[in-house]
């Protein structure tokens, strides 16, 4: 367990992943805050704020890893993906839908469509409550 406002580590370990899994990918090899940073680089999530205070990264440990990704090609000097960082993020996003279909395939293609129906229906919800505010959203 995490405790409060510990920073969360990258997922990327040899223990997250089943037993028999291929190589691990490169999107693996990044670490601490970096996975974060190269997910607000894409302007789709939450801002470098949100991002720092949910998850108890300082500013200073949040620029360490966007100056790491620097280093690596994986952002420009502007902060935004290049593409090499682009490729990067696509290979973590299908390794996370390959490593998280178990569930869905389960289901089924109904009651995912189901299940995704009901949900959306409840993010909608909370969206026009208010619950998202729009200022906890982009890059930056």
């Amino acid at each position: 367990m995490v405790p409060s406002g510990a920073p969360l580590q990258n997922s990327c370990g040899e223990t997250s992943f089943p037993p028999g899994t291929p190589e691990m990918p490169e999107s693996c090899s990044i670490d601490q805050a970096a996975p974060l940073v190269l997910h607000n680089a894409t302007g789709t999530t939450v801002t470098s704020a949100t991002f720092m205070r949910t998850r108890g990264w300082s500013a200073e440990q949040w620029a360490a890893a966007r100056d790491r990704l620097r280093e690596r090609g994986l952002l420009d000097a502007a902060g935004d993906l290049t593409e090499s960082g682009a490729t990067l993020r696509g290979e973590a996003e299908a390794l996370t839908d390959r490593l998280d279909a178990a569930p869905y395939d389960h289901l089924g293609p109904a009651a995912t469509a189901r299940l995704t129906e009901l949900a959306g229906g409840f993010t909608e919800t909370l969206r026009a409550a208010g619950a998202f505010p729009a200022v906890h959203f982009g890059k930056g």
